[in-house]
């Protein structure tokens, strides 16, 4: 390993980059702070046809060109290609900014490309084996809702949760109730386990012999209001967002309202 400083033209973007998105915000920061204090910290690159191939420091180069430098130091690294592309996956798995989907397609070509298992995922991640299988199981994600997570529309654990509704077509469905009405975590977690039900049980037809029953005809989807606890069109649902304590105060006088209409049926 060697401290040199590289022309900017000489330097080639990274073969493999985790990142789907980097923000422009940031890049503009990193920028202004070069053009400050001056470029302190080197990047890692290796040698490739007379050129060199970022290894570490993808978004320090960028804003190095925004900034309009010529040159910037680099330690230049001596490893082999392999080498080289796994010692860079690990060390973009130390950025804590890095998505979930980020960190998945990550762990998986480490396992997949280089052969590492989940003792070394473990290990190198600093959590259980399954919470690695959790990150590994991102990758297999319907592209629907992989779009949604990197929309920032819902969070990994929904992802997850809708991914086991079997059939695609209910699954974009509930995912668009949730996005369009608002959903919490609890709601979606039962919305999945009626539907894995519905498959695995279906109602028995108690027609004529001989006969079939009707195409199953999919209506609105129903959730319980707060406050009747009637269940009632989606489509009509308001929703409010709440301080806690100003929602225990209506739910207080949310019993008092089922209470009274109660008593009213009952007279």
């Amino acid at each position: 390993m060697k401290l040199e400083s590289l022309p900017l033209d000489m330097i080639q973007e990274p073969s493999i980059d985790i990142r789907t998105w980097i923000s422009r915000e940031k890049l503009e920061e990193l920028r202004d702070l070069i053009i400050a204090h001056g470029f302190r910290d080197p990047i890692t690159v290796r040698e490739v046809d007379g050129s060199y191939e970022i290894q570490d420091g993808h978004r320090r180069w960028m804003a190095a060109k925004m900034a309009g430098l010529i040159k910037i130091p680099c330690l230049i690294v001596d490893d082999t290609e392999d080498e080289s592309e796994a010692t860079k996956l690990v060390l973009n798995l130390g950025r804590e900014d890095l998505s979930p989907l980020e960190v998945s397609r990550q762990l998986n070509t480490l396992r997949n490309r280089f052969g590492w298992n989940l003792e070394q995922l473990c290990k190198l991640m600093s959590v259980g084996e399954s919470r690695i299988r959790q990150l590994l199981s991102l990758e297999n994600l319907d592209p629907v809702l992989v779009k949604a997570i990197e929309d920032k529309r819902i969070g990994e654990h929904t992802a997850r949760q809708l991914q086991q509704v079997p059939e695609p077509d209910r699954r974009h469905y509930l995912l668009q109730y949730a996005l369009d009405g608002g959903a919490t975590t609890r709601t979606i977690e039962n919305w999945v386990r009626a539907e894995k039900t519905r498959l695995i049980e279906p109602p028995k037809w108690e027609g004529p012999p001989g006969t079939e029953p009707p195409p199953e005809e999919v209506g609105p989807l129903k959730l319980q209001c707060a406050c009747c606890h009637n269940r009632v069109d989606a489509n009509t649902m308001l929703s409010m967002t709440m301080d806690p304590e100003c929602y225990a105060i209506a739910e207080r006088l949310f019993r008092e309202i089922r209470k009274g209409r109660k008593e009213e049926e009952a007279t």
